[in-house]
């Protein structure tokens, strides 16, 4: 079975998938609790590549619990993924929460990142909404600006992040697409973008001016890499941003 659906894959064309080859990849998802809710509101396989967001938000499960943001937009996104290129987004437990590999990370990874950057209202929203990486990755501007999160400064703090992340994640001279399978290993940040833009220091430590693969909060307020930050502790006792004591 996994080989003839492997097969479909490569073949790039939803129109052919049957019910079995749905119900597959809704469970290599872990949306198979949706695959009877789709069936029942005639949605398969050939059809689904019509269905947005707003639509599949729209539906309800026998709970009366309606789709998830995250999970409608990673259903489409996972659907053109597959009718694009033939693949299909990849999750995993990223425990360093290396930010290369952002579009790779699991919802846990995601909020996680976001309160050690002192997003927690984001990160509550995110959380409840179902956001992994993935989507993570492909939020738009005007989807953004629709997030209920009342703290100015984290809506505008998150709009930079997720603008520098799509820079650094899309390959050189390459509209934003849905395919984001690429090798990519870690660059220094001055190879990739210049360091006097507000939104990209954001994801840069300001020790090594590299991007962080492990961001803590320190007691100034600003965010390091843990290692950075634990050498420099090694051999100083005032904050690497302020110059003051750690003490005060």
């Amino acid at each position: 079975i996994l080989a003839q659906w492997n097969k479909k894959l490569n073949e790039k064309n939803l129109a052919t998938w049957e019910d079995q080859d749905l119900r597959i990849l809704l469970e290599y998802i872990q949306m198979e609790s949706w695959f009877e809710v789709l069936k029942t509101n005639g949605l398969n396989a050939e059809i689904l590549l019509d269905v947005n967001e707003t639509d599949f938000m729209m539906i309800k499960n026998n709970e009366d619990i309606a789709m998830k943001y995250g999970e409608a937009k990673y259903l489409c996104l996972t659907f053109k993924e597959i009718q694009e290129n033939g693949t299909i987004p990849i999750l995993i437990n990223d425990v360093d929460l290396n930010i290369l590999n952002i579009k790779s990370w699991t919802v846990d990874n995601v909020v996680l990142y976001l309160r050690q950057n002192s997003l927690n209202e984001t990160a509550d929203y995110f959380q409840t909404n179902l956001i992994n990486g993935f989507v993570f990755v492909h939020i738009t501007k005007q989807e953004r600006e629709q997030f209920p999160i009342k703290n100015l400064g984290e809506r505008v703090k998150l709009g930079k992040i997720i603008s520098l992340i799509q820079e650094q994640i899309y390959p050189p001279n390459k509209s934003p697409s849905f395919s984001l399978f690429y090798d990519s290993s870690p660059v220094i940040i001055n190879d990739l973008v210049e360091l006097n833009s507000q939104p990209q220091k954001l994801l840069i430590c300001p020790i090594c001016n590299r991007l962080m693969t492990d961001p803590v909060t320190a007691l100034d307020g600003y965010t390091y890499d843990k290692k950075c930050l634990e050498n420099y502790f090694e051999k100083n006792d005032t904050s690497p941003t302020t110059g003051r004591s750690t003490m005060d």
